[in-house]
């Protein structure tokens, strides 16, 4: 008898309060993907903003297919995959005597299919714009159902070889840094828009590309700012969630004292996170508030929304164990971090059209340095912050090298159906003959009119 099927008749009333709860917040979740989706629409041209509505729906098509088909069975440890893990000494024997009240099978798949979403979705911001659909749609599909899901396994399964030895509570590495550097990886290979930092000007003249740069700009900041909303409406069943993702401690009686000798500690966590997850990204958008009116700058909205966004995911690893001051401290320092990796990517002329990077890459490698020093009990442990650090590192490198790999071979493969002859029009290759690129008059008069046949605000008098 599966062990599920004996925790609901042994603790019915739990077993069912566990699974609903589990539920509401992987919806909570699932509606983050919409906040990815008015980020990004309201942050780029209106000429792309169906085409990033394409991005953010069909990842999450995606995912549900393939990490439900073959990702879970990887994170749970059951899968081929996990044999080659084992063969090069990247699992490790599981305590099998400590038992737990856990969700049913398939919510705990929900749950962390919306979490492979959130991964995916977050790589869209840094390469949309022009990517070509064929890469986007394989690398949803291989990081949705080996990539990630290998990572989540190393860290979050019992049975993985950096489980209580790398800590991230909810996944500020482990979801958001794996996509925010799989999408510089990606912001790296495709090059610059057409017009940013003088990209093309060689073939279009410096007069036209600096016009081109001006049709990039973002079309709709309260769009995106409504999307940010979401996204921290979503983060609440994002870290929350996650105290009930692996279930509640078995208790054998169910008499009210020894239930409640169980379930306070989990209320008291519960609380923590939740304060924390509203400390964080306050104090993150306001250290970028502070910092551009120390610098004299514009009040540039969009930042600041960033700034929030850093916080989220600064305290995402530490959410369930740092104090309140301890969480709006990291969502400062998140912040900071985002200005910064956006100056960086600026003096290197990299294109990362929504911040993704910056709000998600950096904050969360920060994030997981962050879990030793703000403990809410013990000493500060330094020997921590350096384990954590070069975990992190190891981690996001290979979702570097993983996003490199996958868009090569995606590349390549175009490159061949090109040569041979067996498809044009939107296979065409794109700037500076780069076939990771969409076509350049596609992208110099938008993708949505090139690769969807319509605009996003067009009012057509018979409709």
């Amino acid at each position: 008898m599966e062990q599920t099927l004996i925790q609901a008749l042994l603790h019915p009333p739990v077993y069912m309060v566990l699974n609903i709860t589990l539920f509401v917040c992987a919806v909570m979740v699932f509606m983050m993907q919409p906040g990815f989706m008015l980020l990004e629409m309201g942050s780029v041209s209106r000429k792309n903003a169906i085409n990033n509505v394409f991005k953010n729906f069909i990842d999450m098509c995606l995912c549900g297919l393939f990490f439900w088909w073959i990702g879970f069975d990887i994170l749970n440890g059951t899968s081929p995959v996990n044999d080659l893990l084992a063969m090069i000494g990247l699992t490790k024997e599981v305590d099998a005597s400590a038992n737990a009240i856990l969700p049913s099978d398939p919510i705990a798949i929900f749950f962390q299919l919306v979490f492979a979403s959130t991964a995916v979705t977050i790589t869209s911001g840094c390469v949309t714009g022009r990517v070509h659909p064929f890469h986007y749609v394989i690398y949803s599909i291989v990081f949705a159902s080996v990539v990630y899901p290998i990572i989540a396994f190393l860290v979050w399964n019992p049975a993985g070889a950096l489980f209580g030895v790398f800590t991230d509570f909810a996944g500020s590495v482990v979801v958001h840094a794996v996509g925010g550097f799989a999408g510089l990886a990606g912001a790296i290979l495709l090059r610059p828009r057409i017009g940013f930092y003088r990209f093309g000007a060689e073939d279009y003249g410096a007069d036209v590309v600096d016009g081109l740069a001006d049709s990039h700009q973002p079309h709709n900041v309260p769009l995106a700012a409504f999307g940010v909303f979401l996204l921290w409406f979503g983060w609440y069943g994002f870290n929350a969630g996650t105290l009930f993702a692996a279930g509640i401690p078995e208790f054998t009686a169910l008499e009210n004292d020894n239930i409640l000798s169980v379930l306070q500690p989990i209320f008291d966590v519960f609380g923590n996170i939740i304060a924390n997850t509203t400390l964080a990204p306050c104090a993150g958008a306001a250290i970028v508030v502070i910092y551009q009116l120390v610098r004299r700058r514009e009040l540039d909205m969009l930042s600041i929304l960033n700034g929030a966004i850093a916080g989220l995911v600064g305290i995402t690893a530490s959410a369930d164990i740092a104090t309140h001051v301890g969480a709006a401290l990291i969502g400062a320092f998140c912040g900071l971090a985002f200005i910064g990796t956006r100056f960086t990517l600026e003096q290197f002329r990299i294109d990362d059209p929504v911040s993704a990077f910056g709000a998600h890459g950096v904050p969360g490698l920060i994030a997981v340095a962050c879990v030793a020093f703000f403990p809410s009990e013990g000493p500060i442990q330094v020997q921590a912050f350096t384990n954590q650090i070069f975990l992190g590192l190891v981690l996001v490198g290979f979702s570097f090298v993983s996003a490199i790999v996958v868009f090569s071979f995606s590349d390549l493969v175009l490159r061949i159906v090109y040569a041979a002859g067996f498809v044009r029009g939107t296979i065409e290759p794109g700037y500076g003959n780069n076939y990771l690129r969409v076509a350049p008059e596609y992208e110099l008069e938008g993708l949505d009119q090139h690769l969807h046949g319509r605009d996003a605000y067009n009012i057509y008098e018979n409709a």
